[in-house]
């Protein structure tokens, strides 16, 4: 029996906390030194809700369309209030957590290892579980924390992140949008270490999709403030050049310790995409 291999955590957000916006019809052990704490931001130039989307589709005859089901399915999930969608991310990362804290308790207390192995072949991702065609991991991994810091400052960041978003998006191009971030985190970190040569190391963690999130809202409202250390006013737009230096510095000179600023950086990178493809419509 066996512990799993040694992961990279990734570096959370702490808070930020949520503007008051009337929506209208349309658009590791880790230092507190080391975590941007948000405190609050203004969404003052964020007001078309998902840019304008339409919610209709009609034919090239005028007459009107039958919905696809996904089209149905997004309706109906745009139909809920947004609060549930908060809580059940929440509820979903800290349900994942306890089968981590059960799962060592099985190997610690009763020399059990087979659900502490199964939770890193199935919620931890890596070169290793994708080329054993453990491809979900990619997903799960998102919603993944085994420490009480990692799983505390990710879970504080969503909360106070996501109702931003959610005033400003639809409930599908949130979800969306966290999934995309997340996706993307943990493919860029599994894809670059191999193309660097570097070892592979399974990370886990929702720092990708929260780093997303932080992109999309800085591309959306450039002029906000963000309060870094709770104190110190960052415009929107400045922080997210000094994310993308930052992380960019320590991915390229291998500085990360226990961090995966190769995950930041697909995280961020996938919110300024995420915006393009609705405000512009590029793709």
């Amino acid at each position: 029996m066996s512990t799993p291999v040694p992961l990279v955590r990734s570096r959370p957000f702490a808070a930020i906390t949520p503007p008051s916006i009337p929506l209208v019809s349309e658009p590791q052990p880790h230092s507190p030194q080391s975590i941007l704490h948000f405190l609050s931001s203004r969404i003052r130039y964020a007001t078309h809700r998902d840019f304008g989307s339409s919610r209709h589709n009609f034919s090239g005859t005028g007459g009107p369309q039958r919905d696809s089901f996904w089209q149905r399915f997004r309706r109906r999930l745009d139909s809920v209030p947004s609060e549930y969608i908060l809580y059940a991310v929440i509820a979903l990362n800290a349900g994942v957590y306890t089968l981590w804290k059960y799962a060592y308790y099985n190997f610690q207390t009763l020399r059990d290892s087979r659900l502490l192995r199964w939770m890193s072949e199935n919620f931890m991702v890596s070169l290793q579980n994708l080329k054993n065609g453990r491809i979900w991991t990619l997903l799960t991994a998102c919603f993944s924390h085994m420490e009480e810091s990692h799983a505390l400052f990710n879970g504080l960041s969503f909360y106070f992140i996501a109702p931003a978003l959610l005033s400003i998006m639809r409930n599908s191009s949130f979800l969306a949008l966290y999934l995309a971030g997340g996706i993307a985190g943990c493919v860029t970190s599994v894809g670059m270490r191999w193309w660097m040569g570097r070892r592979d190391t399974p990370s886990l963690g929702a720092s990708g999709a929260i780093y997303a999130l932080v992109s999309y809202l800085a591309c959306a409202a450039p002029r906000s403030t963000f309060y870094v250390f709770f104190v110190v006013p960052v415009p929107a737009w400045a922080l997210l050049i000094g994310l993308f230096l930052y992380d960019g510095y320590k991915a390229k000179n291998g500085t990360e310790s226990k961090e995966d600023a190769i995950g930041h950086l697909g995280g961020l990178a996938a919110g300024v995409a995420y915006y393009a493809r609705l405000r512009f419509r590029l793709f």
